[in-house]
């Protein structure tokens, strides 16, 4: 039952945003992991519930406009622009200087990029195969664009990077560090926003 339940959410993540797809792949490495010696229960066909959200999403989209990827295609509109992995990264420390461009609060989201990595290490280090790929497969691909907008916006999605603050957390010093760093940064964020500055909607 709880691999019928564990589908039927991720096909809810999916059907929300396309990284949700991500959780199918996730969820197979933890069967795998569980079922040693690999064994094929009926029971795993409750994870192919994962990607029955993204193709319901798709064929919405495709009775609606007639293009069932039109939410890939419409990134277009936001200027999307491939470009190669980690790219948005080093184009910060070229011009760490310029902290933010327009919506583009580089430095945040420059931070949170680097955070995901480094949290999505540990995950390997603690031997959390699943957790692991989720994250770095989800930040994979907005590394591999020219920008680093809206990338601190996509790291609060990615669940595992929670587990491992939280772990990181027991410590009295790191938790004060966390705790401080957010503070300050919904401190900022709610400044900017109450003075209407689009880059606190990031």
């Amino acid at each position: 039952m709880h691999r019928y339940l564990a589908g039927a959410f991720a096909g809810l993540a999916s059907a929300t945003r396309y990284k949700g797809i991500f959780v199918f792949p996730a969820l197979l490495i933890l069967y795998w992991q569980s079922a040693r010696p690999f064994k094929l229960r009926t029971s795993a066909l409750g994870l192919l519930l994962a990607p029955a959200g993204l193709l319901a999403f798709t064929a919405y989209l495709y009775t609606v406009t007639g293009n069932a990827f039109a939410f890939a295609d419409v990134q277009t509109a936001w200027k999307v622009r491939w470009g190669f992995f980690l790219q948005p990264l080093f184009s910060f420390l070229i011009s760490p200087f310029a902290l933010s461009e327009g919506w583009n609060f580089r430095l945040l989201n420059f931070a949170a990029a680097v955070t995901v990595l480094i949290c999505g290490y540990v995950m390997i280090k603690r031997h959390e195969s699943a957790q692991a790929f989720y994250t770095f497969i989800s930040v994979i691909i907005p590394l591999s664009t020219v920008t680093l907008e809206a990338h601190a916006r996509y790291a609060i999605a990615l669940f595992p990077v929670f587990i491992i603050l939280a772990v990181a957390g027991r410590s009295p010093v790191v938790d004060q560090v966390i705790r401080g760093i957010l503070i300050v940064l919904l401190t900022l964020m709610t400044t900017f926003f109450s003075f209407f500055f689009g880059l606190a909607l990031i």
